[in-house]
């Protein structure tokens, strides 16, 4: 029975570690797509304002 809680709670605690790491990277993922994005949009402004 003890072992079956530890091993519940092991998971558990798995289990929410990876779905926090999956949003950091989500969210990491989404920011540097955004900044990629800003990036472009700055380089085509840049570009009209030049040419």
């Amino acid at each position: 029975m003890c072992m079956m809680k530890t091993k519940i709670f092991l998971t558990l605690g798995f289990a929410s570690i990876t779905g926090m790491l999956k949003v950091r990277m989500q969210t990491t993922l989404q920011i540097t797509s955004w900044h990629l994005v800003n990036q472009r949009l700055a380089t085509c402004l840049c570009q009209q304002n030049l040419f």
